[in-house]
């Protein structure tokens, strides 16, 4: 159910040049893995020693359907090079329609968790955005807190055939009106708190996110993503690309800024 992507968006053909190189991917699971966890646990403005390093890896899925044939998708977890990204879009076109995200999983072990219940503790994390050559759509960062744990490293995909994967590789629903969306639907709604508003292309923004709200269940693992907030004349999108630079556990300043 591969579709042809000579007259999709500029989204879309990124996805399809990514799409082809996914396989291969694979047969390097053993460069990349512990490459996210080593991102995190590098030093930054924040990188004094009170400062632990969560879990961290990338998420990326896409769903897909074209050419009147089965639709299908694809989800990846834990195998990505850094910078790990954050990103949303959707392409469209004669040869069919892409959907695309790029999200952070984050989990926490038990000492960290206790730490992020009862002590005065943030989230901190710095975000880069590319630049781009072309108007991109504005968009809003959530981070949510995801129902039950995360198999990491993981592949799944499907083609030709209407299957679905886990509920966390679904694509977070955009923050606009109604529109088209994957045969599987929009991921269901997570508790979350919204981090920003606009980052300008190429400025870097160090955010803390307070977890308590989100952890009164014990959740350990979280989920940063991005969701746009507006179209594009013809009904797409495609969000910034947010390169994650560091990301830590860390003592909540004064002001939390989430």
């Amino acid at each position: 159910a591969a579709a042809s992507t000579a007259s999709l968006a500029p989204s879309a053909r990124r996805y399809a040049a990514e799409r082809r190189s996914g396989r291969s991917a694979m047969r390097h699971v053993g460069l990349i893995l512990g490459a996210a966890a080593a991102l995190a646990a590098g030093s930054g403005e924040h990188g004094e020693s009170s400062h632990e390093a969560p879990n961290v890896v990338g998420l990326t899925s896409s769903f897909f359907v074209g050419g009147g044939a089965a639709p299908g998708y694809e989800c990846t977890i834990g195998i990505h090079r850094p910078p790990l990204e954050i990103g949303h879009t959707f392409g469209a076109g004669g040869g069919g329609e892409v959907w695309h995200h790029s999200s952070l999983l984050i989990t926490l072990d038990g000492r960290s968790l206790r730490r992020a219940q009862d002590d005065d503790l943030a989230l901190l994390l710095e975000i880069e955005t590319e630049r781009a050559p072309f108007k991109l759509q504005a968009s809003t960062m959530f981070i949510g807190a995801l129902p039950g744990s995360v198999e990491s490293p993981m592949h799944q995909e499907a083609h030709g055939r209407p299957s679905c994967p886990p509920r966390h590789c679904l694509i977070p629903q955009p923050q606009v009106a109604a529109t088209s969306q994957p045969h599987c639907g929009w991921e269901p709604p997570l508790e979350a708190l919204s981090m920003m508003g606009q980052i300008q292309e190429g400025d870097v923004a160090t955010m803390e996110v307070d977890l308590r709200p989100l952890l009164r269940k014990n959740s350990s693992s979280l989920k940063v993503w991005a969701a746009p907030t507006s179209l594009s004349d013809v009904g797409m999108w495609q969000t910034p690309r947010f390169l994650l630079r560091s990301l830590k556990l860390g003592q909540a300043s004064r002001e939390i800024f989430v």
